[in-house]
């Protein structure tokens, strides 16, 4: 929406010269009109929309220990300081999240760091490891270099073996300092 504003102005100007010399006496009377139109256009304010929308699904992802298959910390983009992951093979555990956590079947996970190592895995069961997993049992994994920024790329599928409706496809990169 555009709010214009039209304004008329209008000036009179009355000059008036008086030169005397003996006589006889001149006096001269001017009048100017002046008419300006000026249009002012003010932009409308700005529309604020706020959405609110609950997840249906999202992913948390996991640093796990592949020697206790514990959880080593939870990843949300920030820095993973070196000390909680050094002389470790770790993993990435994908956890579905939400009201449609149920509806997830299978996954297909990707890792990929900033020297160019990658790695890619289908799971079709929980849980949704990046490496693989034996009923739990984190077998396969990584180590984490100071400096070196990680990528990890997860998508939910609806059916098993990576078919049906693609759920949730999210990439989330953390460095390790």
């Amino acid at each position: 929406t555009t709010t214009t504003t039209t304004t008329t102005t209008t000036t009179t100007t009355t000059t008036t010269t008086t030169t005397t010399t003996p006589p006889p006496t001149t006096t001269t009377t001017t009048t100017a009109t002046t008419t300006a139109a000026s249009t002012t256009t003010t932009p409308a304010p700005p529309t604020t929309t706020t959405t609110t929308t609950t997840a249906e699904l999202r992913v948390v992802l996991q640093v796990m220990d592949t020697e206790t298959d514990q959880r080593i910390m939870v990843l949300d983009g920030s820095p993973v300081p070196l000390s909680l992951v050094e002389n470790k093979v770790v993993s990435f555990q994908a956890v579905p999240v939400g009201v449609m956590e149920s509806s997830v079947e299978s996954a297909a996970l990707e890792s990929a760091d900033s020297v160019g190592n990658s790695h890619s895995q289908n799971e079709n069961r929980r849980p949704f490891s990046f490496f693989g997993d034996s009923r739990g049992d984190f077998v396969r994994g990584t180590t984490l270099s100071a400096g070196t920024t990680y990528t990890l790329k997860t998508r939910f599928f609806s059916e098993n073996r990576q078919a049906g409706d693609e759920l949730l496809n999210q990439v989330l990169s953390f460095t390790v300092q």
